[in-house]
């Protein structure tokens, strides 16, 4: 009732959120547990639309059916797949669930000692890439425009070139000097980083 039409200008996604994250620690911990299973990236687009409409039906007659197991399917599938602000589905990727699977490869990678500078720049160029690309594809769209502009075009590909200069640089300075002592080479590639992108 009161709160059904206070939610009807929301999102699936959002509304679905506050309905089921879950009031414990447990609980919600179980909840993002079944937003990121991977699982869930070989679901089609059209299960995923679906899994919309069926929600949509929901929020607009008010029924609690927060036990059915097809609703919390589609729950999973809506927050994990649909951006809760525009509605639009997140490229396969990008979607939450991607995210351990491609970044931590990326991150091991990037923790990995080079001899070429150039292999440290480029898997520095696509952590970052990624990063960035993630950050973009589930970034909060309530108060800017719902499309990608050139503006963000520009931030996104500046981060990109910040990010990737300051995470190759201790390996670079590591080449160039030749640093072959263990400890220098800990302080350059696990420290030095640090102050850099913390700006």
């Amino acid at each position: 009732g009161k709160d059904c039409s206070r939610d009807r200008g929301m999102e699936p996604g959002a509304w679905s959120w506050r309905a089921q994250e879950g009031q414990t620690f447990f609980q919600r911990f179980r909840h993002w547990l079944d937003v990121l299973d991977p699982s869930v990236l070989l679901t089609s687009n059209a299960e995923i639309k679906n899994s919309r409409l069926l929600l949509d039906s929901l929020r607009e007659t008010g029924k609690d059916s927060t036990q059915d197991t097809k609703v919390k399917e589609a729950w999973k599938l809506n927050l994990s797949s649909v951006h809760p602000d525009t509605g639009n589905i997140i490229p396969l990727l990008f979607r939450p669930p991607a995210l351990l699977p491609v970044a931590a490869p990326l991150v091991v990678a990037t923790l990995m000692p080079h001899r070429r500078t150039t292999l440290a720049v480029l898997s520095q160029f696509l952590f970052q890439s990624y990063s960035a690309g993630f950050n973009v594809a589930n970034g909060n769209a309530t108060f800017v425009e719902k499309s990608f502009t050139q503006k963000q075009a520009v931030l996104s590909l500046g981060a990109v070139c910040y990010g990737t200069c300051a995470g190759a640089l201790p390996q670079f300075l590591v080449n160039r000097y030749s640093l072959n002592i263990s400890a220098l080479q800990t302080f350059f590639i696990k420290f030095v980083p640090v102050p850099l992108f913390s700006e």
